[in-house]
């Protein structure tokens, strides 16, 4: 399959890239080259229709990776705003254009105030983040999921992903003895994307709660493997 990876020199792409490849036909899209791919990415703005209508061009599948870097607090609610909502706006309709089927989101389980302190039962619980981070990541949910409903023939997943980790950094903080269960390890991160592009007869929109939590002390994960056959095994 030909997969488009926007952000790809990004960090999430940096940990999912060695699972794609090992399975797909990447292309990479960001402001920058991705790292030991630098023939392979597409340097471009996702903001901007042209540069996102050429990357499109003969995919078959779009992963969006790109994100506005909250640690970077200057110029942030603009930046956020263009990129997460803008951004997703202009790349669907973009990849819509281009006939893609699938788009994935790289979304977070931070539409969400209390994340981290309330146990998630699904992803009916509507979102109520107002921070900018937060905010802009549940508007570009409805970004999806309005495309997704105008669109009968696309499939767009939005992955709700918590702290996802490096390999070393997994291994550190489990050799640190640090509770990992509201975190993703990479090898559960790269099988997650993985299954999102190998799923079969999908269309809609569908928000997917994602951790390394095998137990379901913090997420309730029973729709990831209900839908994409997908459960945590990192340990």
């Amino acid at each position: 399959m030909k997969v488009l990876v926007t952000g790809g020199a990004g960090y999430v792409g940096t940990i999912l890239r060695p699972f794609l490849e090992a399975e797909h036909d990447c292309t990479y899209f960001d402001t920058r080259p991705a790292l030991g791919a630098e023939t392979r990415t597409i340097i471009g703005d996702i903001t901007n229709e042209a540069d996102v209508a050429h990357a499109c061009a003969g995919q078959d599948a779009v992963i969006q990776l790109v994100m506005a870097n909250p640690n970077v607090k200057e110029d942030l609610v603009r930046r956020s705003y263009n990129v997460h909502v803008q951004g997703m706006h202009v790349l669907l309709a973009k990849a819509v254009e281009a006939g893609v089927g699938r788009v994935i989101y790289a979304s977070s389980m931070s539409v969400y105030a209390r994340c981290g302190s309330v146990y998630h039962d699904s992803e009916d619980m509507p979102p109520d983040a107002t921070d900018v981070y937060g905010l802009t990541k549940r508007l570009g949910e409805e970004v999806c999921r309005a495309f997704a409903a105008a669109n009968p023939n696309l499939s767009v997943l939005a992955f709700r992903m918590v702290l996802p980790h490096t390999p070393d950094g997994w291994n550190r903080s489990r050799a640190a003895g640090r509770d990992t269960t509201f975190a993703t390890g990479p090898q559960d991160l790269g099988r997650l994307y993985l299954a999102g592009l190998a799923l079969k007869g999908h269309v809609g929109f569908d928000a997917i709660q994602a951790c390394s939590d095998p137990e379901h002390k913090r997420l309730n994960l029973s729709k990831a493997k209900r839908l994409l056959g997908w459960e945590p095994r990192e340990e």
